[in-house]
């Protein structure tokens, strides 16, 4: 995860990308990172939790793609709710 944050960071024009990859593996965040965080110290998690947090992770992870094939643009994530 780390490697694919770096290189859309180092992408030009890509800043939106890269951040979008910042926040998924950011462990102080709510997405992938700080769900593996809390793993670590939980290692255990109710089936209704994993489930909302693959579905968050999946539309995370769907808009860094859609980013990245030019299906999405920057200014419509920025603009996103």
């Amino acid at each position: 995860m780390e490697k694919a944050y770096e290189f859309a960071k180092g992408r030009p024009e890509n800043e939106i990308s890269a951040r979008q990859w910042r926040i998924l593996i950011d462990p102080d965040r709510d997405l992938l990172g700080g769900f593996l965080a809390d793993w670590e110290e939980q290692s255990a998690f109710s089936a209704t939790f994993v489930e909302e947090k693959k579905t968050q992770i999946a539309r995370a992870f769907d808009t860094i793609i859609e980013l990245e094939s030019g299906k999405k643009k920057p200014d419509e994530v920025r603009n996103s709710p």
